[in-house]
């Protein structure tokens, strides 16, 4: 079987002039309209869009909430994982506004 790899874009990289990553799978870390809609320019095939709540890895950041995430992802056309101090219980949830699931570490290991 042959290595399949792909490159994750932080907010940062998605900000940049970026490299041509010769048909590599592309997903991208997004927090707000600005960074989705450059990770759709792009390429992007999914996105990570938060902190929905407040989290210990990013405590600077300002939580965007179930409302404000669902309205970014109301009209984006590509899969889209929340993130940011979610658990596994709130899978439903995250569906419920618009995401293909959750991602995390914390919320998701123990």
């Amino acid at each position: 079987h042959a290595l399949q790899a792909g490159v994750h874009l932080t907010s940062r990289d998605l900000a940049t002039e970026h490299e041509d990553w010769d048909g590599l799978p592309l997903a991208a870390s997004c927090h707000d309209a600005d960074e989705l809609a450059r990770a759709e320019a792009r390429g992007a095939q999914f996105v990570v869009l938060g902190p929905v709540q407040p989290t210990a890895s990013h405590p600077q950041a300002t939580p965007l909430g179930w409302e404000q995430a669902a309205a970014l992802l109301r009209d984006f056309p590509k899969p889209a994982y929340l993130l940011g101090g979610l658990t596994t219980s709130q899978l439903p949830e995250a569906w419920q506004h618009g995401a293909q699931g959750i991602a995390g570490i914390r919320g998701l290991w123990r």
